[in-house]
C-alpha cells in the first residue's frame, strides 16, 4: 500500500512539474511574439515616418506661396484627417500629394473601445501607399515662425509638427495596457522660409 502511495505521490508530483514546464514555455512562446510584433510595427512605424518626413520636407518646393498647402482639416477626435499640399517634382510638373486618415478597425478592452486608423498617401489622385491600419492618432499641425497654429492664412505657416501613434493591438485582451510606439517631430521646409524665394516668384 505505501509503495503505491509513494507511486501516486511520485506520479503527481511529476504531473505538475509538466504542467509548470509547458506554461513557461507558452509563456516564453508568447512573449517572443509580442516582441517579434513589436519590433515589425516598430520597423513599419519608421519606413512610413520616412516617407512622411521626405514629403513634409519638400512641400511646396518651387510652388506659388498661395498654392502650397491645398487643405488642412481636423476630425472630431482631434486628429488630421487631410492634409493636401503641392509642389514641383524634378521634371517640372507639379505634384499633389495627400494624405487621408481612414478608419480601419477598433479594439476592445474593459468596454472602452479604441479606433484604429490606416493613414492613406496620394500623388495626383492615386493611391501609392500609407501606414499598417493601427493608428491611433495623427496630428499635423501648421504653425506660424513662433509655433502658433495656423488656421486661416496658410501663408503664414513656417513650421510643420507631425506626430502619430501606433498601437499594437496584442497581449493579453483583460489587460487596459495598449503597447503603442509614439513618433513626433517638427519640421522647417525650406519652401516656407520667407527669407528664400522660389523660382515661381522670382
Amino acid at each position: 500500500m505505501a509503495f503505491n502511495l509513494d507511486n501516486l505521490a511520485a506520479v503527481m508530483i511529476s504531473g505538475v512539474l509538466v504542467f509548470i514546464l509547458v506554461a513557461m514555455q507558452f509563456r516564453a512562446q508568447q512573449a517572443n511574439q509580442d516582441r517579434l510584433a513589436l519590433y515589425t510595427a516598430k520597423k513599419q512605424t519608421l519606413s512610413f515616418a520616412d516617407v512622411l518626413v521626405r514629403d513634409l520636407s519638400n512641400l511646396g518646393v518651387e510652388m506659388p506661396r498661395d498654392q502650397r498647402i491645398g487643405r488642412h482639416s481636423v476630425n472630431t477626435d482631434g486628429s488630421t484627417d487631410t492634409l493636401r499640399f503641392s509642389r514641383i517634382d524634378t521634371s517640372g510638373d507639379t505634384l499633389n500629394i495627400e494624405y487621408r486618415l481612414v478608419a480601419a478597425d477598433s479594439i476592445v478592452r474593459h468596454d472602452t473601445t479604441t479606433v484604429l486608423y490606416k493613414i492613406e498617401r496620394y500623388e495626383n489622385g492615386a493611391f501609392t501607399g500609407g501606414s499598417t491600419p493601427t493608428m491611433r492618432s495623427f496630428t499635423i499641425e501648421l504653425l506660424d515662425e513662433g509655433g502658433a497654429a495656423v488656421t486661416v492664412d496658410l501663408r503664414q505657416v513656417r513650421q510643420v509638427r507631425v506626430g502619430f501613434v501606433n498601437v499594437m493591438p496584442f497581449g493579453d485582451p483583460d489587460d487596459n495596457y495598449i503597447p503603442a510606439t509614439y513618433w513626433g517631430t517638427t519640421l522647417r521646409p525650406r519652401s516656407l522660409n520667407p527669407h528664400i524665394r522660389e523660382n515661381s516668384e522670382l
